[in-house]
C-alpha cells in the first residue's frame, strides 16, 4: 500500500492505482490485500475496503476481471472480525486470509482456534 509523505498517513490512491496497473498489467494472477505482514493493521476496514475496490475496478478496466483478489481480515476480537469479513466480502473479495484474533493468545488453545473459524 503507498502512502502520501505526511503526519495524516493518508493513502496516495493515484500512485495505488498506477502500482495495480503495472502489476496486474505484467501479468499477475492473483493479489492479497491487506495482508499479515505490512501496514494492514495500520488500515481501516474502509482503507482495505477501498483498496479492494480499486483493485477490481483496475483489473476489470485491464481485462482481467478474472484476477483473484484475497483480503486479509483481522481484529481484536471475534465480533470484529466477522464484521470485517463481511465488509470484504461485500467489497468483492475472492478469498479471505483470516487471522486469529491474537491479543489473548495465551487462550488461543486448539479448541479456542476452531471456535473462532466456526464462528466467523
Amino acid at each position: 500500500t503507498w502512502f502520501k509523505d505526511g503526519a495524516d498517513q493518508e493513502i496516495d490512491w493515484e500512485l495505488q492505482r498506477e502500482h495495480l496497473e503495472f502489476v496486474i498489467s505484467a501479468g499477475l494472477e492473483g493479489v492479497v490485500i491487506a495482508g499479515t505482514n505490512g501496514e494492514a493493521v495500520t488500515l481501516s476496514s474502509d482503507e482495505k475496503a477501498r483498496l479492494l475496490r480499486l483493485t477490481r475496478e483496475v483489473a476489470v478496466q485491464q481485462g482481467r476481471p478474472d484476477l483473484v483478489i484475497t483480503m486479509g481480515t483481522s481484529g481484536h476480537c471475534t465480533r470484529d472480525v466477522v464484521a470485517e469479513t463481511k465488509i470484504a466480502a461485500e467489497a468483492g473479495a475472492d478469498y479471505l486470509l483470516v487471522l486469529v484474533p491474537s491479543y489473548f493468545h495465551f487462550a488461543m488453545d486448539a479448541d479456542a482456534i476452531c471456535a473462532f473459524f466456526e464462528e466467523v
